[in-house]
């Protein structure tokens, strides 16, 4: 994993200001630092910044920015590319000359200068990469087809600038105002879902979306498109767990090889699990991460430690309480080059920054959920029988806004894109705050209802949830602390795989079948079906017992107190976890706004 930071533009560029600005995402790579500068077409005045962490080939010939002399073009990549070997084999093939042993990164570079974006399509990996192509003055900006990786843009007419990392962008161009819209969205999803970010003219690229830039005359013009879209492979052919497993060890081996040791977090939970015993069983012994908390409510380390026990992995166990926490909780919250709220951004910093003292790469579940059907939010949609409301949108509607979201309701409504999204949304909170905003995004519009039930749910959270929340939540967590974290189960061939089947009818109303299945010979009843827990803390504790240093953010800030003075006096009312949550929203935008001011 890297980070990087580019500038093309008819001004001339601050060179000192763009390696000020680099600052943000040095954690992403600090194990060298590099920059190119120079002019394309005589007009164009360019710099790049990178920032490496040495992964894949850790000699000089895998440094970034990478430059082919026989194609006249450069690259800046951030990512990993797990069949980098076999599209070696076929790019010597085509005549592709390579100085490296190992470097994922110039078979990038040739099968991108060779084939043009063609090239993306063959990759299997988590990516985010600027390509530029000197002798047809074209470049790329280019985004994995799950969203494992972030990349941000400004773009005018005469100008674009791009990096890893929002805050970079925003601190070279120092003016930046907040889009109302954007914000009507935070509020409500807990994220500001892509193609925009919080601020005007601010921009990500969608998940397998790539931009194409040339130059046309004194301008620079751009043309998007979508390369991969899952609902291309919907189908129901016939679930094979056999062959499944087989994908998932595929998955997982191409994951674990690397020329830097691999570990591999551990929660206890279905999905890591089973990730540490095919690990176990097809690869060397593995060392193994997780997190406890005193408070046994969320606490998960017996069944990690059994875990652990039964696949005999060398196992770390951080353990903390809500009351030696508070560093740990302002340093995820300060990591995040955007704001999001979901309260497991401080559990997931901690074991991040515990495996990152031994290891640079760890292989994770995320992704297993959305895969194999793991949410209960799903089921309960799905297999909505509530009878006792008539008219559930009623009650909603009647329901005070400072008691909660309501939400309860609404998840008994015969609509299913309506019961579906009061699980994912808060629409009374943002109504609180910001009663005539509309917002840039809607969830109802990621679900499809041409498709059968479990389907479009599905394909809803391969648009939103995995990858606007979940996805960004374990790079942003674990790049902060110098952590390359790969997902087998992000895999897109499995992705691929599970919509073109029956997988709903294979579960026979069993979510996770197929990872029940699994460790049922490993483990004892009470393992494999115990509620899932989630990756958590203590949030209600922690929020309530430090309203004064929250007020005392809020009163020093820019945005909540101008939204309502009075908001932390209304939550305080009734004191729940909705409402502990909806306080930690506010305080993390409050402090990510105080931050860029810093």
């Amino acid at each position: 994993m890297c980070g990087f930071l580019g500038i093309i533009s008819k001004d001339k560029i601050n060179q000192d200001k763009l390696i000020s600005c680099n600052r943000y995402q040095t954690c992403r790579g600090p194990d060298e630092f590099k920059t190119s500068t120079g002019k394309i077409m005589e007009k164009f005045n360019f710099s790049f910044a990178f920032n490496r962490l040495a992964i894949q080939d850790l000699s000089e010939t895998g440094s970034q920015p990478m430059y082919s002399k026989k194609f006249n073009s450069l690259i800046l990549f951030n990512g990993e590319i797990f069949n980098h070997d076999e599209l070696r084999q076929l790019l010597k093939g085509k005549g592709a000359s390579f100085q490296s042993k190992s470097s994922d990164t110039e078979v990038l570079l040739n099968g991108l200068s060779l084939y043009g974006k063609g090239f993306i399509e063959k990759l299997r990996g988590q990516f985010s990469i600027f390509f530029i192509d000197y002798k047809k003055n074209k470049f790329l900006l280019v985004r994995d087809r799950l969203g494992q990786k972030p990349l941000f843009y400004k773009k005018t007419n005469d100008s674009l600038i791009f990096s890893s990392n929002l805050k970079s962008i925003i601190s070279y161009e120092e003016n930046y105002e907040i889009d109302q819209n954007s914000l009507s969205d935070y509020i409500e999803y807990d994220v500001v879902p892509s193609p925009n970010t919080l601020f005007k003219n601010l921009y990500k690229l969608k998940p397998a979306e790539v931009i194409s830039f040339t130059f046309s005359g004194d301008k620079i013009v751009s043309d998007s498109e979508i390369y991969w879209n899952p609902e291309e492979f919907i189908s129901e052919n016939k679930f094979d767990p056999d062959l499944f497993k087989e994908k998932l060890i595929r998955a997982i081996t191409l994951r674990s090889s690397a020329d830097v040791p691999v570990a591999s977090f551990l929660s206890g939970g279905l999905d890591s699990t089973s990730i540490v015993k095919l690990m176990s069983e097809n690869l060397s012994s593995v060392d193994t991460f997780s997190v406890g908390f005193t408070n046994k409510k969320y606490d998960e380390s017996e069944w990690s430690n059994k875990a652990a026990l039964k696949y005999n992995t060398q196992h770390y166990l951080s353990s903390f309480s809500n009351e030696n926490i508070n560093n740990e909780v302002f340093k995820s919250i300060d990591s995040l080059d955007e704001p999001y709220s979901d309260p497991s951004i401080v559990p997931t910093y901690i074991i991040s920054k515990k495996i990152s003292e031994k290891y640079k790469v760890a292989l994770s579940g995320d992704g297993g959920d959305e895969l194999l059907g793991g949410y209960d939010r799903t089921e309960l949609t799905i297999n909505n029988t509530w009878k006792l409301l008539k008219t559930p949108e009623l009650s909603y509607k009647m329901y005070p806004a400072f008691l909660g979201t309501g939400n309860i309701f609404l998840s008994k409504s015969k609509n299913r894109v309506t019961s579906y999204k009061s699980f994912l949304s808060d629409y009374k909170f943002k109504k609180l705050l910001l009663k005539n905003s509309i917002g840039n995004f809607d969830l109802a519009s990621t679900i499809n209802t041409d498709y059968m039930p479990y389907k479009s749910l599905l394909l809803s959270d391969y648009k939103f949830f995995l990858p606007e929340m979940m996805l960004l939540k374990i790079d942003r967590l674990s790049m902060a602390n110098s952590l390359e974290v790969r997902s087998p189960f992000v895999d897109h061939k499995l992705v691929e795989y599970v919509l073109s089947t029956n997988l709903f009818q294979y579960n026979n109303g069993l979510q996770k079948k197929f990872l029940k299945d699994l460790l049922r010979q490993d483990f004892k009843p009470e393992f494999i079906n115990r509620k899932k827990m989630g990756f958590v803390f203590d949030i209600e504790d922690w929020v309530y017992n430090n309203l004064n240093l929250i007020n005392k953010s809020f009163s020093e800030g820019s945005l909540v107190f101008d939204l309502n003075k009075n908001i932390l006096k209304v939550l305080s009312i009734n004191k729940s976890r909705i409402n502990a949550i909806r306080i930690w929203k506010l305080l993390i935008i409050e402090r990510y706004l105080q931050q860029l001011k810093n």
